[in-house]
């Protein structure tokens, strides 16, 4: 009931009207058609057990071409559930560990030193990757 909630949430943001039902074929046009358009979401993530698995799969029916998840040495389970997802094979999630950036060790550097670094980062590995570069926290979302 709450994938449904979130399809029909995604399909009023779409621009289809929301008090109608979405057929799915409908709905996988116009996740195709912004397809067309490749977007990469860079996230920086530490301590989000609870909503990385939502923040993924939102990612996921809105279009993302690629996740590029930061992990910042969660005191929780965030790194196996991001690891499931890296996991499927489709190359979407790809994660990487905060700490390997180059002079960044753990507790070492002020947090906005630690939030610029990860978002140069990103935008060094993957400028000619995507069109469209988004840098957000684990707890935004992006919808098209």
């Amino acid at each position: 009931a709450e994938a449904a909630e979130n399809t029909k949430t995604l399909a009023c943001t779409l621009g289809y009207d929301c008090t109608v039902k979405v057929k799915r074929a409908e709905m996988k046009n116009a996740v195709q058609r912004f397809k067309a358009f490749p977007v990469a979401v860079c996230a920086r993530l530490k301590d989000e057990a609870q909503s990385v698995s939502e923040f993924i799969e939102v990612h996921y029916l809105a279009g993302v071409s690629k996740l590029y998840l930061y992990y910042d040495e969660s005191s929780d389970n965030t790194l196996e559930i991001l690891q499931r997802y890296a996991n499927l094979g489709d190359g979407r999630v790809r994660i990487i560990n905060i700490t390997s950036l180059p002079g960044h060790e753990p507790g070492s550097q002020p947090e906005h030193h630690a939030q610029h670094s990860f978002r140069d980062d990103c935008l060094s590995r993957n400028w000619d990757a995507v069109r469209w570069m988004v840098f957000v926290d684990g707890d935004e979302f992006v919808i098209p």
